[in-house]
């Protein structure tokens, strides 16, 4: 605590003696290097801040020679690393190990049972629940939290990494200072999918794409928003055996052409098998939900709209693991983002008023006739265009990587494991019997029992589909302030 003090009363002092020096080019550069260095050697100052400071005595370096304005820029940054050092030094006033010794390793949590697997059953409860400030996590940094911990890039990863060490629950500070706790034990997973205490978070990547807080799609829309269950109750049957048995058709069409442009490869051709599962996946959707073809098999490269989608998501997920000031300053991304938009509204809109002219005359039951022909039985009303257009969209984007990751993944898995593949080729020559000209029928496809189990290992094996989701407490909240009683059998 005294080097932190000490370093607030030199930054504070130097700011004022060296302005009062006029011969010397760019001092507040030097001081700041000096500071930082001195900073970096007490062990006060962590690495990243270290560098920030660094590039700041760079920029006022260059800077104060020809724009004095500059010099405004080192009271903000004195206050700022002032800050991050009284909160960097926490550490040393709590312990102070001497030089050399080891660091005892990390105890597990007070509400883990050391080697015995966790529960949460009812009758393994403790009476006493355990409070939100007692739950382990790593230690956040100023202004940037756990970003550091978890990762950009590999944050699925990181999480994981994470869970290894502080347990099935733990806590984490984004940047901003908000707190999410990350819950990866299956019997707290259970507990967070019991919908009487919980509810669905809209956050994240998904978050982004959400433009419209009231007419967006079903799994970026609030289930408190009435159009949600309006179009919840009018989708549903969309969804049942009768109509994936109508979409059946249209599935094996879009698979045939996979397997045509797989049959026209040389032996030694190499096959991107996610691209061409994404293909698969995103023809598959937009025929059976709305009657378009990208014909992405035709094409070398991806229906604009495609294209746009793709470009919308990512940037979607850029800027969730971005501040809010990161978005505003990227300009030329932020039109961009406008751009596809408004070209994904068009093509839909042009969809959606081509079905209306129509009038449906083949009696089509896909997703947009539902839609669009659907009355809520309970409020008497459809939904409206610009929900019906969300609804698209959504469909498309939340639809196609997910199950596209699970067929990619699946076949990697087999081209691992030779034995699975041969009795998963053995049941589907039995089912579907050996002649390729012969289409399979929906009741065939329903018996391709270890098929279904291969895919349902896949995902548990893998997190290659939705590898977390957000869930928030219901209203009433079950634990005001508090989390789940977690015990030992």
């Amino acid at each position: 605590m005294f080097l932190g003090i000490a370093f607030a009363a030199l930054s504070t002092a130097g700011l004022v003696l060296i302005n009062q020096i006029p011969r010397l080019d760019s001092p507040d550069s030097m001081f700041t290097i000096t500071t930082t260095t001195l900073a970096r050697k007490a062990g006060l100052m962590p690495r990243w801040l270290g560098v920030l400071s660094y590039l700041m005595a760079a920029f006022l370096f260059v800077m104060t020679t020809t724009q004095p304005a500059a010099l405004l820029v080192y009271p903000a940054s004195v206050l700022l690393v002032r800050l991050a050092l009284f909160r960097c030094a926490a550490p040393f006033r709590r312990q102070s190990p001497q030089p050399g010794a080891l660091r005892a390793r990390r105890p597990s949590p007070a509400h883990v049972s050391r080697g015995v697997p966790m529960t949460t059953s009812p009758g393994a409860r403790r009476s006493a629940d355990v409070s939100a400030e007692a739950i382990p996590g790593p230690r956040p940094r100023p202004v940037i939290g756990n970003a550091l911990d978890v990762g950009l890039k590999h944050a699925v990863e990181g999480a994981i990494r994470l869970a290894r060490e502080y347990g099935p629950i733990y806590r984490l500070v984004l940047p901003g200072g908000d707190q999410r706790y990350i819950v990866s034990g299956a019997d707290l997973v259970e507990e967070l999918c019991d919908e009487r205490r919980f509810d669905k978070l809209v956050t994240g990547g998904l978050s982004e794409v959400r433009r419209d807080p009231v007419n967006t799609g079903l799994f970026a829309s609030d289930t408190d928003n009435p159009l949600w269950r309006r179009a919840h109750t009018i989708l549903l049957p969309s969804f049942s055996q009768q109509a994936m048995q109508d979409y059946h058709p249209m599935m094996l069409d879009v698979a045939d052409q996979l397997m045509l442009k797989w049959q026209r490869l040389n032996s030694d051709d190499e096959i991107n098998v996610a691209d061409d599962m994404t293909r698969l996946t995103l023809d598959t959707i937009a025929l059976c939900g709305f009657g378009y073809r990208f014909n992405s098999f035709y094409r070398e490269t991806p229906h604009p709209f495609v294209a746009a989608m793709v470009r919308t998501l990512e940037e979607s997920q850029n800027r969730s693991r971005e501040l809010r000031i990161q978005a505003r300053l990227r300009v030329r991304a932020a039109r961009q983002l406008a751009a596809d938009q408004a070209f994904m509204d068009q093509l839909v809109d042009e969809i959606i008023q081509e079905r209306k002219e129509s009038g449906n005359p083949e009696g089509k039951r896909d997703l947009l006739s539902c839609m669009l022909e659907g009355v809520d039985k309970q409020s008497g009303e459809g939904l409206p265009d610009a929900n019906i257009c969300a609804q698209c969209i959504t469909f498309l984007i939340a639809g196609h990587e997910t199950t596209s990751g699970l067929l990619s993944f699946a076949i990697y898995f087999l081209l691992n494991h030779p034995e699975v593949m041969a009795r998963a080729q053995a049941e589907a020559d039995s089912v579907l019997g050996t002649d390729i000209d012969v289409l399979p029928s929906y009741a065939q496809v329903r018996k391709l029992a270890y098929t279904t189990q291969i895919l349902e290992e896949t995902l548990r094996c893998s997190f290659c589909s939705v590898p977390t989701w957000a869930p928030r407490r219901a209203s009433p909240p079950a634990w005001p302030g508090r989390v789940p009683s977690v015990a030992s059998p």
